[in-house]
């Protein structure tokens, strides 16, 4: 992404009070980072530019560009540029937030990934995995959404009588995957809900940990341990299920 930030963002402090005036002009600037964004995030490519830069951690560009006008404004205080940097990111994402706030697009992944500064500041940062991102998107090896795009005859479940196969289903609900879900249920002491998923993603918000650094690494400790717990359900599921469609589709000749 660095690279196409470069060109994209080029003079930016220049142009980007011009640019955010007009929809079209941000519009454009996050459509063009969409494929990127897509990459890095290794999601379908019917995701929405909103919800893979989301995955991907990467505001959008006219957010950065405004961001990089801020900065250059302030190059002569007598704060570091580090600190200004810093403070300057905070500024942009709490914009970001603001527009993931009232999007119509990636409902789905709003529900999953409610607060941006929580998922961007995440200590663990590892890859995005094809499934997992499947999981966040809801674009996938799910019935209703190959339905949808004329890949499969209908939305019914093929593991269980569901007249629609969604993610949430899926992950959440199928009793097919049953077993595939009994670690995380056993970690949280209940069944799964989609709801429980937004503080296992993010982990807990850093300022509420005790200052008590034993504590706090219990606590991190624990939080890790439900993400592990979530991302092997995820893999776990979702890989099974994918043999299986390409089972149903070998058979049908797709």
């Amino acid at each position: 992404m660095s690279v196409a930030h470069s060109k994209l963002l080029y003079a930016s402090p220049v142009w980007a009070l011009a640019l955010v005036r007009a929809a079209r002009n941000r519009v454009a600037l996050s459509q063009a980072q969409r494929g990127a964004a897509i990459r890095v995030a290794r999601c379908y490519r019917t995701v929405s530019d909103m919800a893979a830069l989301v995955l991907a951690r990467i505001p959008p560009a006219h957010l950065l560009a405004d961001e990089r006008r801020r900065i250059k404004e302030r190059k002569r205080e007598p704060t570091t540029v580090a600190v200004i940097r810093w403070q300057e990111r905070e500024v942009t994402l709490r914009e970001w937030q603001i527009i993931w706030d009232h999007t119509t697009k990636a409902a789905w992944t709003r529900r999953m990934i409610p607060d941006i500064r929580r998922w961007v500041h995440q200590s663990n940062h590892e890859a995005m995995t094809f499934h997992m991102a499947q999981a966040l998107t809801g674009h996938g090896c799910f019935q209703n959404y190959l339905w949808k795009r004329r890949r499969a005859d209908d939305p019914h479940c093929m593991h269980c009588d569901e007249p629609e196969d969604t993610v949430e289903h899926t992950l959440f609900n199928c009793p097919f995957w049953a077993e595939d879900r009994r670690e995380m249920e056993q970690c949280v002491g209940r069944p799964l809900q989609p709801n429980d998923v937004p503080d296992i993603i993010l982990g807990p918000e850093q300022e509420l940990l005790p200052d008590d650094a034993s504590r706090r690494r219990r606590i991190e400790a624990m939080a890790e341990g439900l993400r592990s717990a979530f991302g092997r359900m995820v893999e776990a599921i979702l890989g099974r299920k994918e043999d299986a469609e390409r089972v149903r589709r070998f058979f049908n000749g797709d």
